[in-house]
């Protein structure tokens, strides 16, 4: 028997609510990862400006925000924050810019990370700093973000059916030795230590707290990076 409208609403909200947590204390904590730096700093893939405006903009004297799509720069609003419709790579400022870049929850969706990092190093001036968030889709923290993922949206279409939906991890996966793939829209199979490698390849000082059982790396969901330009 199928689930009624209600049910399926409840549902719905529940995950809702439950997601809402989720990404409310995720950016909250890398907010206090970043700290009060100050200065000018540039926060790619900002959305709607949420975390820009919210969390961020009363520690920088300005924050330019980018994002790609028009519909969610427009609803950019902050005091402090500038919004500006472009994609990254490359980033749409001369190079020594800014004192800070930020990108949270948006490196694993470029189609080319390693070009960003490249141009972040240009764009930071001298000992300028990078904050990153960054999932972890494979080794043990990847195997708790799966069975997290079929808890909350069991009907996920990207999760096989039936109770294989909970175990179809592979060894690989476990072991980190998936290859750098890009998925337009599933990033289960993303491999985040090539992107650690692009960035330690870079710049110094590389910093990596867990989230959300911090200080520990591992076991993880989310790793916050930090990372300075000498």
């Amino acid at each position: 028997m199928g689930r009624t409208g209600h049910e399926m609403y409840t549902s719905s909200v529940g995950r809702g609510k439950i997601l809402e947590h989720f990404h409310s204390g995720r950016l909250s904590h890398f907010a206090s990862f970043i700290g009060d730096p100050g200065g000018v700093c540039l926060s790619v893939g900002c959305g709607t400006g949420i975390f820009e405006a919210e969390f961020i903009s009363d520690s920088f004297d300005t924050v330019y925000a980018i994002e790609p799509k028009r519909g969610r720069i427009e609803a950019v609003d902050g005091a402090g924050v500038v919004p500006i419709q472009a994609s990254c790579p490359p980033i749409p400022f001369r190079n020594e810019s800014f004192d800070c870049i930020v990108a949270a929850g948006v490196v694993e969706h470029m189609e080319d990370e390693s070009g960003f990092i490249e141009a972040a190093y240009e764009s930071l001036k001298s000992t300028g700093e990078i904050y990153l968030t960054v999932p972890i889709e494979v080794g043990l923290g990847g195997l708790l973000r799966h069975l997290g993922r079929c808890y909350v949206d069991p009907t996920n279409p990207s999760i096989p059916d039936g109770g294989r939906r909970y175990i179809d991890y592979t060894m690989d996966e476990l072991r980190k030795r998936v290859p750098r793939k890009k998925h337009a829209r599933r990033h289960r199979y993303y491999n985040y230590t090539y992107l650690l490698d692009d960035v330690r390849e870079w710049f110094t000082d590389v910093q990596i707290r867990g989230w959300p059982f911090a200080p520990t790396e591992l076991p993880n969901l989310i790793y916050f990076v930090s990372a300075r330009k000498e």
